[in-house]
């Protein structure tokens, strides 16, 4: 491609990722990093979709840290969420309670929520509920006696 910018570059890792390359995917965005331009924060949604394909979490968290510190991109709730998918839908639920509850963006009453909901999908009850203590917190319209209950099947 004689002339690549931002949007080339983002495409092609984006559709790489989502047609089953997400390795390649990646290796591009290291070679993006050594063209010596910046990514956006949109690319970096792109990159964490890319480490959920392989369940590649330490990597994830590499570049949701390397966001702010590197560029000065200043995660907005979307890369937090797409961070708190990446970790969750990998089954580590206590990894991301944990990472939310480091308020690296003020998690919303819907993270909270997601995170509930999630953990009852996994069978994690307790932390759940103590998932459902924090969503009562932040808007305690949000529950009904269904929801705290859990699914019924």
């Amino acid at each position: 491609m004689p002339e690549r910018n931002l949007t080339t570059w983002d495409t092609m890792m984006v559709q790489l990722a989502k047609n089953g390359f997400a390795e390649d995917s990646l290796d591009l965005f290291t070679k993006f990093k050594k063209s010596g331009l910046k990514p956006d924060g949109q690319m970096f949604i792109g990159i964490f979709n890319a480490c959920s394909m392989p369940g590649d979490i330490d990597e994830g968290i590499l570049h949701f840290q390397s966001m702010n510190k590197d560029y000065g991109i200043v995660p907005s709730l979307t890369h937090f969420f797409s961070e708190v998918d990446l970790i969750c839908s990998n089954g580590h639920l206590d990894a991301t309670f944990e990472f939310v509850e480091k308020k690296l963006v003020e998690p919303s009453v819907d993270v909270w929520e997601t995170l509930m909901n999630l953990c009852r999908a996994h069978g994690n009850t307790a932390l759940a509920d103590r998932c459902a203590e924090l969503v009562e917190q932040q808007d305690c319209t949000r529950l009904n006696d269904q929801s705290k209950a859990g699914p019924m099947f």
